[in-house]
C-alpha cells in the first residue's frame, strides 16, 4: 500500500510515509491480489488508538482483487493530528496488509 498527500484521478501525488502537519486528507492506494469473496475492511490506528470513525468496509471494486484509491478526512475538516498512523487491511476477514506513516511538524 502507498500513501500520498494528494491525488489526480487514480494517481497518488506526493507519495511518502512522512507528511507535514496541516494535511486535511490523507490518500492511500491499496493493491489486493487474492480475494475469493471480494469483501474488505480497513482499520485505522492513530498513536496506538483504534479510530473506528475512520474505518471502512465493503466490496472491492473488482471482486477478484485489484487496486483501489481512497482517503481519510476528519468530519470536522480539521488537519489530521500529529503522530504515527497505521492502516490494516483485511480481505475476506484475513489480514492482507499493513502500512505505517507519520504526520510530523516537518518531515
Amino acid at each position: 500500500m502507498r500513501f500520498g498527500a494528494g491525488r489526480n484521478g487514480d494517481e497518488l501525488l506526493e507519495e511518502g510515509t512522512s507528511f507535514s502537519f496541516g494535511l486535511t486528507t490523507l490518500y492511500y492506494a491499496v493493491n489486493i491480489t487474492d480475494s475469493s469473496e471480494g469483501r474488505f475492511r480497513e482499520e485505522w490506528i492513530i498513536n496506538g488508538q483504534h479510530q473506528p470513525t475512520l474505518d471502512r468496509s465493503g466490496l472491492l471494486p473488482q471482486p477478484e482483487g485489484g487496486n483501489y484509491l481512497s482517503g481519510i478526512t476528519l468530519s470536522t475538516g480539521a488537519p489530521l493530528p500529529l503522530g504515527e498512523y497505521e492502516l490494516r487491511i483485511f480481505v475476506d476477514e484475513r489480514q492482507a496488509g499493513r502500512g505505517r506513516l507519520h504526520i510530523l511538524l516537518s518531515p
